[in-house]
């Protein structure tokens, strides 16, 4: 015979922890001396909370004749139902980092606004542009390629959270759909008009049209603006959903640890016996 002995330990309620079960397996031949076994055990039915483990072995049992009945285990192992508080942290990795992304973003855009308006008023006095400037403006280029990468960086971690949430439905419905919002709006400040202000500008400069080149300059102005205004709206939602969240991960806090209650009172309604009032 082989089968599996199991005990539920949940660091919650420590005297829920006498919860211990055992699973027979079947075996193909009673006969053989060596089995094979390639088995999933489907735990659906134990009733496990968050943040509760369990702790199972293999128990193998034989007997002959000569030597009579022998049982040997297995080593112990633990596999661990991740809390609230794992799933969230690891959800706030993600916020955290989006975060960071976003303030080097608005550093960046910042001085890219700076050079830009500095360029375009001194232009209008002198009709020219330095060596100096239009290197300055050719930089701001790359910064937005940079840019781009960095929001696109942040559309994946908010398909993480996302996954996150819907796997172990930690977000209500409303939450879900402003974070799936998020994705559509980072993804139209990557704006048709920004990429081609940008292209004007290039070829102004290659061709040194003052008059291409003052329109090129107050159009990627603009844009690079406008660019500005979407990034610290979509800062300000992404800290209301912040602060929402905090609130979903209090609600479910409470859910699962009145489930732990619930689950507490049924093992002592089951075991009336085993208990001695003092």
């Amino acid at each position: 015979k082989i089968w599996i002995e199991y005990n539920i330990v949940s660091p919650d309620f420590q005297t829920l922890n006498n919860k211990n079960g055992k699973f027979n397996l079947s075996l193909n031949s009673q006969n053989s001396k060596n089995h094979y076994l390639d088995y999933q055990w489907d735990i659906n039915n134990i009733n496990i909370l968050m943040g509760d483990e369990i702790h199972f072995w293999l128990v193998a049992e034989d007997s002959n004749n000569i030597t009579g009945p022998g049982r040997s285990q297995s080593a112990e192992l633990i596999g661990k139902f991740p809390s609230l508080e794992d799933l969230f942290s690891r959800i706030e990795e993600y916020e955290d980092d989006t975060e960071e992304i976003t303030e080097e973003i608005q550093n960046t855009i910042d001085e890219i606004s700076e050079i830009t308006e500095d360029v375009r008023l001194e232009f209008l006095k002198t009709d020219e542009l330095s060596w100096e400037q239009e290197k300055k403006l050719e930089k701001t280029f790359d910064d937005f390629e940079k840019t781009f990468e960095q929001i696109e960086e942040i559309q994946k971690n908010i398909d993480n959270i996302l996954e996150q949430s819907d796997d172990n439905n930690l977000f209500d419905n409303e939450l879900m759909d402003k974070f799936d919002h998020f994705k559509d709006m980072l993804q139209s400040m990557m704006s048709d008009e920004l990429m081609q202000a940008m292209e004007d500008l290039q070829k102004a400069l290659e061709n040194m049209d003052p008059k291409k080149i003052l329109e090129a300059l107050q159009n990627y102005e603009f844009n690079v603006e406008k660019f500005e205004e979407e990034l610290d709206r979509f800062i300000d939602m992404f800290e209301i959903a912040l602060a929402e969240q905090k609130l979903n991960e209090l609600s479910e806090q409470i859910e699962n640890m009145i489930n732990k209650q619930k689950d507490l009172i049924d093992e002592i309604n089951n075991n009336q016996d085993n208990y001695v009032l003092e």
